[in-house]
């Protein structure tokens, strides 16, 4: 059997395992909807086969495993700690479609079997050569035909910014080999360098950068993006260079805004694809150098598949997509005519709309989040909201231009609706699947359809077990106040810290509290209607 045996200095995931969560990117519906983006046809998700290469405890695929229990999931990790961690939390969840195998991706053969969609998060840069080339080997092999394969990697040229601060943190480490102190006499030295450098400095402006990172990262993240002996980043188009040696091309990134050049203004947008040529690799090459980009996480398809990817959108795929939009409106807008209306995004990316078609289509997705909506629910909602004023070539325009712009993203249409969003009333009796809540509490975190994540906290901690649908929100809140009385929780006044022991206070804060946890829950997607 071929190992994929670390290497001298490089960190074991045993002594230092990844903290294993769920990555929202990776979600299959995604895949499948920037695949359908571009005019292919991937994969039905509902009985889809999942592979994760470098799954470590399964956090990615468990959440999977619970909302999609027709899927077949199977995940590869070298780390037999992690593996045997998720295998303990698979056994203790029941779940019979989820599996999870301690091995080296290099000894992945044709008889694991074809996979709908592969994924590889965080593993490439980290990895000698020869098991970079497995993964895309496997990505080949393991593939189905229409499928679709991700790959997530560090790049250049901004990796470079980060060179200096890992090339420092191992030089002072040298001779240090337990990771933990490793990485807090790695902090110690970025802490140095950024005090030491001119104020004003270029250098200064460097080390603020990587100081903020370094300080505030989880010990593991540190751990594993800094003293592994393996952190290869490369630049975009070397990356293409090697998936299609073996055997495949590329589909598109996560993030479609990053692909387009539209919002760069006309002159430089027509510069950058008079130099391209028509090659999308070479494009966002070029984007890539002038937005000194870190980290992309690419979609792979097979090479006979590439000439069906239509690089222009045609409006009849945006038919066969879901839409999700976090933004709100802004109200107090003097500079624009009383017409208008400007909605943000939480990253601070703006839309301004004009039409009643377009100005419902944002109201009716805002409200709905975190849950996208399929284009014909958003038609039919639109449709009712605004009676003959609906133009449909206006709302199919919007939705091309915000996708461009990553105002918006695309979810497959088949996806779920049985969950409760913003505009939906809160619940009587609040319901969270049984195995969800399980899942939550043996993590410290729930994760919703969506593959979003939320830590607990120990209001939610008392909570989960009783959300079951068969506990009103009075019972709820005498649940929070018994608990409370008896020392298990603590509620403390806001200007004095001082515990509550007050049994009237005490009624109205846990009241308080389950109402606004009870809202964040529904707010994020995790009670079902």
């Amino acid at each position: 059997m071929t190992t994929h045996t670390p290497l001298k200095g490089s960190v074991s995931y045993d002594e230092m395992p990844y903290t294993s969560y769920p990555f929202a990117d990776t979600h299959p519906s995604r895949l499948a909807a920037i695949a359908q983006t571009f005019g292919l046809n991937p994969p039905a998700l509902e009985n889809a086969r999942i592979l994760e290469l470098g799954c470590a405890s399964g956090g990615n695929l468990t959440p999977l495993a619970l909302y999609y229990p027709n899927m077949q999931l199977v995940g590869v990790d070298y780390s037999s700690v992690q593996v045997n961690e998720g295998i303990e939390s698979i056994k203790k969840l029941g779940l019979k479609n989820v599996e999870l195998k301690h091995m080296s991706i290099a000894d992945i053969t044709p008889e694991l079997g074809l996979f709908d969609y592969i994924i590889c998060h965080g593993v490439y840069s980290w990895i000698p050569k020869e098991v970079q080339d497995a993964i895309l080997r496997v990505c080949n092999e393991n593939l189905v035909k229409n499928g679709v394969a991700y790959v997530s990697y560090n790049v250049y040229p901004g990796w470079k910014t980060h060179e200096i601060a890992r090339d420092a943190m191992l030089f002072h480490t040298r001779n240090i080999s337990n990771p933990t102190e490793q990485v807090a006499h790695g902090r110690g030295m970025i802490q140095y360098m950024h005090e030491m450098s001119a104020e004003g400095s270029m250098f200064r402006q460097i080390m603020n950068h990587e100081s903020a990172l370094i300080q505030n990262a989880a010990p593991y993240y540190i751990s594993h993006e800094f003293f592994e002996t393996h952190n290869a980043p490369c630049y975009f188009n070397e990356f293409n260079s090697h998936a299609e040696a073996h055997g495949l091309t590329y589909l598109g990134d996560t993030y479609i805004g990053s692909m387009f050049v539209e919002t760069l203004g006309d002159e430089h947008r027509q510069r950058l694809i008079n130099v391209s040529e028509g090659q999308q690799v070479v494009l966002e090459q070029y984007l890539d150098f002038i937005s000194n980009r870190t980290f992309r996480q690419t979609l792979l398809v097979k090479k006979e598949m590439g000439r069906s990817i239509k690089r222009t959108i045609n409006k009849e795929y945006l038919k066969k997509l879901s839409y999700q939009c976090q933004a709100t409106r802004i109200e107090n807008t003097p500079d624009l005519p009383a017409t208008a209306h400007k909605y943000e995004t939480p990253q601070k990316r703006h839309a301004i709309v004009y039409s009643a078609t377009q100005k419902s289509a944002l109201q009716i997705l805002s409200a709905h989040y975190p849950n996208p909506l399929s284009y014909d629910t958003l038609k039919s909602e639109i449709k009712a909201q605004t009676k003959n004023d609906f133009i449909e070539d206006e709302l199919l325009n919007m939705l091309e231009r915000l996708l461009i712009v990553a105002f918006i993203s695309p979810w497959n249409s088949a996806f779920s609706t049985q969950y409760l969003g913003l505009s939906a009333p809160t619940p009587t009796h609040p319901y969270i699947d049984q195995k969800v809540r399980q899942h939550a509490l043996a993590t410290g975190h729930l994760t919703s359809h969506m593959h979003l994540h939320t830590p607990l906290n120990p209001v939610l901690n008392l909570l989960l077990p009783l959300l079951d649908g068969k506990h009103s929100i009075d019972q709820l809140v005498d649940a929070l106040a018994t608990a409370a009385q008896s020392n298990q929780i603590n509620f403390q006044r806001q200007s004095t810290q001082e515990i509550i022991t007050d049994p009237s206070e005490i009624q109205k804060e846990a009241r308080s509290h389950t109402q606004n946890h009870i809202e964040l829950l529904k707010n994020l997607g995790y009670l079902i209607q």
